[in-house]
């Protein structure tokens, strides 16, 4: 296909992503907890025009204002254009993800089958962790475009002899790390993992040549760094080593541990079950002494990013489910990869193994009963699922002996292959379509019908109850953003009573505690299902009254000693 074909389909390609991605965009609420931290940083730029600090004006002073200012930046623009809406705090990150999902296929297209490049660059519109943060205000969709602009035209750079060339390709690689780097911290480091490949397999004068380009970017990036290290020391440096890489500090030590990326993955779209198929081959093919360097430049970076990611945060205590993002862009890639290059070389009883690991995993992707049920070893509910998976299972091990039928060759030919994924792909597609077009984009709703509440019966006093799983849950960036802040800060005569719950279990002495405040309202935030929620309901309406139901807000009444709600009466 040719080069004017290439840009016709990821013009196409870009426009049918935003369309999507655009999709009911403002329907919804300022989603905690990152999305409302930097739309609230965005609107304290504008109305106090401090562009360079916010410190002083942002959620939790340097708990919020550490993360570098560009994609607020970009927000408090968006806001000054368009107002301060969803649309507005949402525009960045949704024309970054179709921006990135467009050059992905524009790039890989000229390496490999155009067809099954955008093939998998629908597969990465429509994976369910990539979707979901490319509809919200946050910064990890705009770090994987940048992440990937600077790979991208470091390799045209190292690529080209052209003087020109190399000097806008040059410039492109350091202005992108740059903004990286004032994206966010530690992971905006990411693209330095391609100097040992450089090193490996370019001239040392291209090397030499590298190493300035990041180092222009870094300096670009150094002054905003350098004014607030000088002005905030080791409280602000303090973010150059992240707390949850090395400890517990949220609620997110998963009960899966090692193996809750891996399962983050493949709930998010079967198909990188392709990746790890990739691991494996490419351990085959090259031993331990190639493992890393396979003699593809391209190749080993991305394999290396999603190895080594997978490593680290597999083994960090805490796990945050937005970090998938950052493997699920080098694991779309090596998926692609191994589809145009491996899979036609695999013998006839790997290619079924891998059909059946494939229907194995799409099982799992689209059967979230099935994998509580696993995880709460119950078997009662959706017997089926387990038998199917049990016959699959089955089949693949009884493909040793059906290897050399005349049949299994011929379902095992690539091209159904790929035709089973694209059926698959867009029936998920559509899927997606029907699923945004029904239900808005995030999961904690409330905040807003909350603050109403708080505006109309002119309350300056109530009590936050909490299941504590960090010090920062008494921020709530959800109510900080429709309340104006007025109760975090902002409003001296408005003022909030924090009280905290245990994540397991229900504290009765906590809950007898909240009759110290017999004349405030109760709001309980409820920001996930936890097996002790409707115990602890049942416990405060034994003396207040509810008088508010969100799905992610309670509010109740001030004290009412001899008033008790009836057990059937409470839902969520």
């Amino acid at each position: 296909m040719n080069k004017r074909d290439i840009v016709s389909i990821s013009f196409a390609l870009f426009i049918l992503s935003t369309i999507i991605l655009f999709f009911n965009i403002q329907k919804g609420e300022v989603q905690p907890w990152d999305e409302g931290l930097y739309a609230y940083r965005a609107r304290e730029i504008l109305n106090n025009h401090c562009w360079w600090d916010q410190t002083s004006v942002s959620l939790g002073n340097l708990y919020s204002s550490t993360y570098p200012p560009l994609v607020p930046w970009v927000m408090a623009l968006n806001m000054k254009l368009f107002g301060t809406n969803l649309f507005a705090i949402r525009l960045f990150s949704v024309l970054s993800s179709a921006l990135l999902i467009t050059l992905f296929f524009y790039f890989f297209s000229s390496l490999f089958n155009y067809q099954l490049s955008f093939l998998l660059s629908i597969n990465l519109l429509i994976s369910n962790v990539y979707f979901f943060y490319s509809r919200q205000g946050m910064l990890d969709i705009p770090l994987l475009l940048f992440i990937f602009l600077t790979f991208i035209l470091l390799y045209k750079y190292l690529e080209s002899d052209k003087k020109y060339q190399k000097v806008i390709y040059g410039a492109g690689t350091s202005f992108f790390f740059a903004c990286s780097l004032m994206t966010k911290v530690v992971l905006s480091f990411i693209p330095l993992i391609s100097l040992p490949f450089i090193y490996k397999y370019f001239p040392k004068k291209k090397f030499a040549q590298s190493i300035p380009l990041f180092s222009l970017g870094i300096l670009i990036a150094l002054p905003w760094h350098l004014y607030m290290s000088l002005k905030y020391g080791s409280e602000f440096l303090s973010v150059f080593l992240p707390a949850h890489i090395y400890s517990a500090v949220e609620s997110n030590t998963k009960q899966l541990g090692l193996l809750y990326y891996i399962n983050q993955l493949l709930t998010s779209n079967a198909l990188l079950i392709l990746a790890f198929l990739y691991l494996f081959v490419r351990f085959y093919k090259y031993g331990t002494k190639y493992f890393f360097f396979s003699g593809n430049f391209i190749s080993d970076i991305f394999f290396a990013w999603f190895f080594v990611g997978l490593i680290i945060f597999s083994l960090a205590p805490t796990k945050l489910p937005h970090y998938t993002l950052y493997l699920l862009l080098p694991g779309i890639y090596l998926s692609l990869e191994f589809l145009c290059l491996e899979f036609a070389e695999l013998s006839q009883k790997w290619k079924f193994i891998t059909f059946s690991l494939f229907f194995v995993a799409l099982m799992w992707q689209l059967s979230p009963n099935l994998r509580l049920s696993i995880k709460s070893f119950s078997f009662n509910a959706f017997p089926y699922q387990i038998l199917i998976l049990f016959i699959v299972l089955l089949l693949t091990y009884l493909t040793y002996f059906l290897e050399k039928q005349a049949k299994i060759k011929q379902i095992l030919k690539t091209k159904l292959f790929e035709t089973i994924i694209y059926i698959v792909s867009i029936a998920l597609l559509v899927s997606t379509i029907v699923q945004i077009s029904q239900k808005p984009t995030g999961k904690i709703f409330g905040g807003e019908r909350v603050a109403k509440f708080l505006d109309n019966h002119k309350i300056n006093h109530f009590v936050y109850l909490f299941h504590k799983a960090n010090d920062s849950d008494t921020l709530n960036p959800q109510l900080a953003w429709y309340t104006n802040g007025s109760y975090f800060g902002k409003d001296p005569k408005k003022k909030i009573f924090f009280v905290n719950l245990p994540l397991e279990g229900i504290n009765f002495q906590t809950i007898e505690n909240l009759s110290n405040f017999p004349n405030n309202i109760v709001i309980y935030y409820i920001f996930d299902y936890l097996p002790n929620i409707e115990a602890t309901i049942r416990e405060i309406s034994i003396r207040r009254q509810i008088l508010l139901i969100t799905p992610s807000y309670i509010i109740f009444s001030p004290e009412k000693p001899k008033w008790k709600i009836k057990t059937n009466e409470i839902s969520i």
